[in-house]
């Protein structure tokens, strides 16, 4: 079964709610996520020319196919606690795991108010 998307902005109350997610279970998610951050953020020619050339990076500061791929991968590396959750967003050819996209998402803006 698929769930319906919520947009990248939501909170994460509202996503552990939508989703009947365990805190045990996001914290892997998040892990997961975070292994992808860091291999995205190391990797500089997947920066826009216009964005910014030192950490803390924003989602914005780079180019939209990177971003679509570390979506997919974290979406595809789940383990057995995770990869439950990750398939609840249906694949759609345009549009990259949704659930995906929120984790890396907040993990954007979590650095980027961590380090201000």
């Amino acid at each position: 079964p698929f769930i319906a998307p919520l947009s990248k902005s939501q909170t994460k109350v509202e996503l552990l709610k939508h989703l009947n997610l365990p805190l045990d279970t996001y914290a892997s998610m998040v892990n997961e996520t975070d292994r992808v951050h860091n291999r995205l953020i190391s990797e500089k020619s997947y920066l826009k020319e216009n964005g910014k050339r030192k950490p803390p990076y924003d989602w914005n500061d780079f180019k939209e196919q990177p971003k679509d791929d570390a979506v997919e991968r974290i979406a595809r590396g789940g383990d057995q606690l995770t990869s439950p959750f990750w398939t609840l967003a249906s694949k759609q050819e345009s549009f990259p795991n949704w659930i995906a996209q929120w984790f890396l998402y907040q993990w954007f803006l979590y650095h980027k108010f961590r380090f201000q």
